[in-house]
Order: C-alpha cells, then sequence, then structure tokens
C-alpha cells in the first residue's frame, strides 16, 4: 500500500463526517431560531409587545430611544392601528435554509406571511424576519425586513454571499 496517501485517504473518510456534524448543528439551531421567532409572532398576535420588544435586536431598539421607548411606540402604533379598524388575522413563519455567518455574528432568514383586515380590504403581506445571534445560534434577536430597506447602519456587517431579499408591495384585495 502506498503509505503518502493515508492522509488522503483519512481525510476522505472523516470529512463527511465533519460536514454531517456540521449540517446537524446547523438542524438544531435553525430549529432553535424558529422556535424563537415564533415566540415573537405569538407575543405580536396577543398584545404583548414587552415580549415583541425584548426579541428585537437592540441596536434597532437604540433609534426609537431603547427599550421602555420602544415598547410605548409599539403599543401607541398598535392601538392606532385597531381603532382605525385593522386586525391581524394570520402572522405564519416560512421555512428556514440556512445560517450565514461571519467571525463574530450569525444570520438567518426567516420568510413571513401576515394576513391583515382593514376596513376597506383584506392585506396580505410577504416578507422576512433578520434573526441575529452574536452567541453561536444559542440566542436571536430578530428585525423585520421591511426595517431593512434601505439595509440601515446599524446593523451588522453581514457575510459577503449573504443577500436580503428584496421588499415585495402588499397584495390589497378590495372588500
Amino acid at each position: 500500500m502506498n503509505f503518502k496517501l493515508l492522509p488522503l485517504f483519512s481525510l476522505a473518510l472523516v470529512f463527511p463526517a465533519i460536514l454531517f456534524a456540521q449540517d446537524s448543528k446547523d438542524a438544531e439551531i435553525l430549529k432553535q431560531v424558529k422556535n424563537q421567532a415564533q415566540m415573537m409572532v405569538d407575543a405580536t398576535l396577543k398584545g404583548n409587545y414587552e415580549t415583541v420588544v425584548k426579541l428585537t435586536y437592540p441596536p434597532a431598539l437604540e433609534t426609537i430611544g431603547g427599550i421602555e421607548k420602544a415598547i410605548e411606540v409599539v403599543k401607541a402604533q398598535m392601538a392606532q392601528m385597531k381603532e382605525g379598524g385593522m386586525k391581524i388575522v394570520s402572522f405564519k413563519l416560512g421555512d428556514l435554509k440556512e445560517i450565514a455567518r461571519t467571525a463574530e455574528m450569525a444570520f438567518v432568514i426567516i420568510p413571513t406571511n401576515t394576513e391583515m383586515t382593514i376596513p376597506q380590504a383584506d392585506v396580505t403581506a410577504v416578507s422576512y424576519l433578520l434573526g441575529i445571534s452574536a452567541d453561536n445560534g444559542k440566542t436571536w434577536s430578530f428585525v423585520d425586513g421591511a426595517a431593512l430597506d434601505p439595509q440601515p447602519k446599524w446593523l451588522p456587517k453581514l457575510p459577503e454571499n449573504f443577500k436580503l431579499p428584496a421588499s415585495t408591495p402588499p397584495k390589497i384585495k378590495a372588500k
């Protein structure tokens, strides 16, 4: 046997195991991020805006004036929308595909589909949440994709091959 080829042969056997372990770890992280994003969706539907704000990416909150001010603003906006006759009928998360990483952060795009009614129309908004983690996917915070077009200065540097989806206008069906 040619012993010079042994390291290459060993690498060929070990490399798939390493990839499988990473895929398995990423699958677990994707499950975790979806669960945390679902907490945000559930809190939105229940009107628990304190939880919504606590799950929001902190630098985004700073642009509003911090956590307390953000809770105040979100409550006021939601009350105003409710007074105007808007109701969220459905807010669902789509399938997550992959985790993108920089040396410091992990990112994931979580597709969303929100159905609302207003007195004159039914509205369907297809968008996304951007999940951001600074601790290798243990905890996540989120930003609505609508807040990312154009990309704000407070957003961390994204990986080169990671592109945010283009925003799409909501579909409006008159009643």
